[in-house]
């Protein structure tokens, strides 16, 4: 049974809870807060995160135990906000100034939104894990941070910053690769104190670039010819071949044959549904694998072999060109 919840009625559950302090609170201090969910509402946590450059990090990992409805209305109308889903599902209806709209959330998607006059309601699912990361941004600050690189942003986002729009919606974007590895080690932050500040910080303007480029890309995918649902089918299916064959893959010319598309589209429209090229992202699949099992304790030479790399100095080059260090001084790091 779908369960709805008011806007007064969820402020009211979370105020109530909040003074509860031996019960709710796990951490509060100036720029970090942990909360349990309210009880009524979820099973699970919320935590906020100020960084000293003004950008905010709001992350949600709960369970509704019954599917529940929460009424929404439009918070900070100052920021941009950049949210990442990781797991869970949830659907989004209001109106947005006079327009209605309705937006379905999947996990491994991201999106980009602006609402300063917007009220609605959030549909959430019962049972599995929601997790949800947003990073709240002042258009000012990504004027500054995109600089030279204005002209390539979409016109709505251009007109945010120039304060000739006061609400706009970006409908939800596939994560690439690398905005999910980034978005994980958000989640998995290992520093404490400065150097957490630190860290998150880098990782948020990390999220904020790598979002806005896959926004930039599929702006300009959107001006080539729009895939068939047929050839996004076959698109798929060519990503599920190279999962399970990362550590052999097709040549490219193959994996076409094999999902039934020449190579052309198969290279154009791969990169349209997934933001990357097929063989950046057999590369990426590569890379975090690798990256477990040297967290494991396989030496070099084994985790090279593994994922498919014949040259372990091959290997090596391009684990350090991912992650910054090569893989002995990697490994080392869990022993």
């Amino acid at each position: 049974m779908q369960v709805s919840f008011s806007i007064k009625n969820v402020n009211e559950i979370f105020e109530e809870w909040k003074q509860q302090i031996d019960k709710s609170i796990i951490i509060s201090n100036k720029s970090d807060k942990i909360l349990k969910y309210p009880p009524k509402l979820a099973n699970g946590l919320i935590r906020d995160i100020s960084l000293d450059s003004g950008v905010k990090i709001f992350i949600q990992k709960v369970v509704f135990p019954q599917p529940i409805t929460l009424e929404l209305e439009s918070g900070d109308t100052s920021l941009l906000k950049l949210c990442f889903c990781v797991s869970g599902s949830a659907r989004c209806r209001g109106l947005i100034g006079s327009r209605r709209e309705e937006v379905n959330i999947f996990d491994r998607q991201c999106s980009l939104s602006f609402l300063s006059d917007y009220q609605g309601s959030i549909d959430f699912y019962a049972e599995k894990e929601n997790t949800l990361i947003s990073i709240s941004i002042d258009p000012k600050k990504l004027d500054y941070l995109i600089a030279d690189n204005f002209e390539q942003i979409p016109v709505s986002l251009k007109e945010i910053i120039q304060g000739k729009q006061n609400s706009f919606l970006l409908k939800n974007y596939r994560m690439t690769p690398e905005i999910h590895l980034a978005v994980e080690q958000v989640l998995n932050c290992p520093y404490q104190g400065i150097v957490k500040k630190l860290y998150l910080e880098s990782k948020a303007n990390e999220l904020i670039a790598l979002t806005l480029q896959q926004i930039i890309d599929v702006s300009k995918s959107n001006q080539t010819k729009v895939l068939g649902k047929d050839d996004i089918d076959r698109i798929h299916q060519a990503k599920d071949i190279l999962i399970n064959h990362f550590h052999n893959p097709p040549s490219l010319i193959n994996l076409a044959r094999l999902v039934g598309l020449n190579d052309y589209k198969l290279k154009i429209g791969f990169r349209q549904v997934f933001g990357t090229t097929a063989f950046g992202y057999l590369r990426e699949l590569r890379m975090q694998q690798a990256r477990q099992l040297l967290e494991t304790g396989l030496n070099v030479t084994e985790v090279a072999r593994t994922v498919g790399y014949a040259s372990e100095t091959s290997f090596s080059t391009a684990f350090r060109k991912k992650f910054g260090v090569t893989p002995i001084v990697y490994k080392s790091g869990y022993r």
